[in-house]
């Protein structure tokens, strides 16, 4: 009797946590439910947080994409080591791959699976740079910006650094292929999407100069009258245009033409260049707002370019000169502009498409097309100023107002969620013919990045290197402590 109490006792106390799996070990479990295609498995094995933060649907998808490209995994061997963090080299039937997986304790807290690695056949080629290699973290970005330039694709690239109170610059390849010309902080390129931000920071200004209010209908500063802008009596808000969510579920607020799929890109910035401000009030009209205003996520490039409107309306000014006048003497960045000057035209870099196909410049700026042209320096300046949070349009651009933090969420044009419980990451990326673009900032680990690439199909290699170079430099500082 006094064994079998001992027994029931042992088996009602509370049981130990089963030792934590090691690295190796679950890149091994993994690496066999890649293989045998159950994904899912893979996705449930994350922790609270990660499935908070990623979708089943992201990563399946990224995965079923994986496996097309480099088939059944034959070997898997680790090539880095950042504590918390391990990186596993997959070679596969077709290609390699790269697995990253951060653990804490026996959680598995990310996985992230990409190609920001060598691919077999790559030429091993010079890049030229101005990365002297004096620093510990000269040396943690040559190490990823090598691996992106040395993709045939590459033509140059520029990043930007904030960290510890300090900035960093580096450049590498060429800003126009065969010209030898590394690009430098002066060398001006087009931002892409990330130009919503400064229209998401001007409406912010306006706000804390009491210019007007979040919640003002749209209609108050548009020419005409437009009842179709609403629904079932809620109004689309300038809220709703900067967080996307403005109940019009059209990408653009043009008619895109019927051919508009096999049209090149010469002959589409031709299309959106010739766009008008009677054309785009015309298709205003058009218009069918299908949900109530501020419900439902739909991303919208013509919302940013209605918010530029108002603001332009609001300061009596037009809108290239708001951008030059508030960001030159705010934050200092005189080349920042919507409209380029004949002067800059010899400053500019070349894009290319991922054929290494000649790009054909953006046009300046139009109602259909918002793209603010700038240099790394300048981006810089805007960096700083994201991660410190001092400036009062700054901050405000960047509470939220639609979503969850413990998924996604959107502020006045940032993108942002939790950064798996070490506070807000905010970011925006950007894309235009030859030309994509990502900044990231984290006020409270006091932390950003600015990344720019003169090829313009590769976008999800410029988020692995921000991650990659981030925890690099954040193992570099736990091994002083």
């Amino acid at each position: 009797m006094i064994v079998y109490a001992f027994c029931l006792l042992q088996a009602l106390a509370p049981q130990s946590p089963p030792p934590p799996s090691t690295f190796r070990e679950i890149n091994d479990t993994v690496v066999a439910r890649f293989n045998r295609g159950d994904y899912k498995a893979i996705y449930q094995a994350g922790d609270d947080i990660y499935k908070g933060l990623n979708s089943e649907r992201e990563l399946v998808g990224g995965l079923e994409w994986s496996k097309n490209n480099v088939g059944n995994i034959v070997s898997s061997e680790l090539i880095e080591d950042l504590g918390k963090v391990e990186h596993f080299k997959w070679t596969g039937e077709k290609g390699v791959m790269k697995f990253e997986l951060w653990l804490e304790g026996p959680a598995i807290r990310r996985y992230k699976f990409n190609t920001l690695i060598r691919q077999p056949g790559w030429p091993v080629r010079s890049i030229p740079s101005d990365n002297r290699l004096r620093t510990a973290i000269d040396s943690v970005v040559d190490k990823y910006a090598t691996i992106y330039m040395s993709d045939p694709r590459a033509v140059g690239l520029s990043l930007g650094l904030y960290r510890g109170g300090k900035t960093y610059s580096y450049h590498y390849g060429e800003v126009e292929k065969g010209s030898g010309r590394i690009p430098d902080d002066r060398t001006i390129f087009s931002q892409g999407s990330i130009s919503k931000t400064f229209i998401g920071v001007l409406l912010a200004r306006a706000v804390t100069e009491g210019k007007l209010i979040l919640q003002d209908d749209i209609r108050k500063y548009l020419p005409g009258d437009f009842p179709n802008l609403e629904y079932q009596g809620h109004p689309i808000r300038l809220v709703d245009l900067a967080n996307h969510t403005s109940g019009i579920g059209l990408f653009r607020f043009n008619k895109i033409p019927a051919n508009f799929e096999t049209m090149t890109p010469v002959e589409a910035l031709k299309y959106f260049d010739s766009y008008t401000n009677e054309d785009l009030l015309r298709d205003l009209h058009a218009l069918t707002v299908d949900t109530i205003p501020g419900v439902r996520y739909h991303y919208s490039l013509g919302g940013i370019n209605l918010l530029g409107m108002a603001l332009a309306k609001v300061y009596n000014t037009t809108q290239d000169a708001l951008v030059r006048d508030y960001y030159g003497k705010t934050f200092g960045m005189t080349d920042t502009k919507l409209i380029s000057t004949p002067q800059d035209m010899a400053r500019y870099a070349k894009g290319y498409d991922d054929k290494g196909q000649l790009m054909p410049p953006m046009p300046e700026f139009t109602p259909s097309l918002y793209t603010v042209k700038s240099t790394t320096k300048d981006m810089l300046n805007y960096l700083v100023a994201n991660v410190l949070e001092n400036n009062p349009a700054i901050r405000l651009s960047h509470q939220q107002t639609w979503g969850d933090l413990k998924s996604f969420a959107v502020g006045l044009t940032w993108d942002m969620e939790d950064y798996y419980g070490r506070g807000t990451e905010i970011w925006h990326s950007g894309f235009d013919y030859g030309s994509i673009t990502l900044l990231t900032a984290y006020p409270s680990l006091g932390f950003g990045m600015f990344l720019w690439a003169n090829d313009d199909s590769r976008q999800g290699n410029l988020y692995d290197m921000e991650r990659n170079i981030k925890e690099n430099l954040e193992y570099l500082d736990s091994r002083k402590h």
